[in-house]
């Protein structure tokens, strides 16, 4: 079986009584599973696997002997119904028991500066509730590396940030509007072979470099 917690605990110390109080354990669960996503995927898998195995595990346990038979017990100096006792509390402590179903705390507290004051709270999410948690967090992932998304997100405020970034000339010919061409924000690598709407991504390109780059990318040499 896989080593799994019975509960995993995160925790969050706030800086005001007013950040305390706005709190929310649903949204700060999202943000952990968000940041720690092959951490939750990982608990995930195992308590998949312990469930699984636990099955297998039963159906093994009950094709274990059965306790002593009375009839061939003979051991003196102690009772048939009190060796049978302590047999049976040998066999229960041996049965694993592994964790298939764990949970997850949420926590978060606040002391006043000068220590007058302290808060505390906690939320338990069951299994079932922080894996449907997971759920949403992973198809907002999901939505997120789409070609419609990543064209989406690319902003007028985006466009004027590369482009002033890049000086509001092409970088690959130097050109400007000034010089009778249209300025246009390109991703380096293309978003039809994933490339991000991500600042690093982006340059700012005539159209002419624009229309006869198109969607061609080499990641061996220049672009």
């Amino acid at each position: 079986f896989y080593n799994l917690e019975e509960e995993y605990i995160f925790s969050k110390i706030h800086k005001s009584k007013a950040q305390y109080d706005k709190f929310s354990h649903s949204k700060f669960l999202e943000e952990q599973i968000e940041s720690r996503i092959y951490f939750f995927e990982k608990i995930k898998e195992e308590a998949l696997k312990n469930d699984n195995l636990m099955i297998e595990y039963r159906d093994e346990l009950k094709n274990i002997s059965p306790f002593v038979d009375k009839n061939v017990f003979n051991i003196k100096g102690i009772s048939f119904s009190k060796y049978k006792k302590i047999e049976e509390k040998l066999v229960s402590n041996a049965i694993l028991q592994p964790v298939s179903k764990p949970k997850i705390l949420i926590e978060n507290s606040y002391i006043s500066a000068k220590r007058r004051n302290s808060y505390h709270n906690q939320r338990v999410f069951s299994y079932s509730e922080w894996i449907y948690e997971y759920d949403i967090v992973c198809e907002k992932r999901k939505k997120k590396n789409t070609k419609e998304y990543q064209r989406k997100i690319m902003t007028d405020s985006l466009r004027y940030d590369i482009m002033k970034r890049d000086g509001f000339k092409c970088v690959l010919c130097g050109r400007k509007a000034e010089d009778g061409v249209k300025l246009h924000v390109d991703h380096i690598i293309p978003v039809s072979k994933g490339g991000k709407t991500i600042e690093n991504n982006l340059r700012t390109l005539c159209d002419s470099c624009n229309l006869g780059k198109s969607n061609k990318y080499d990641r061996y040499g220049d672009n």
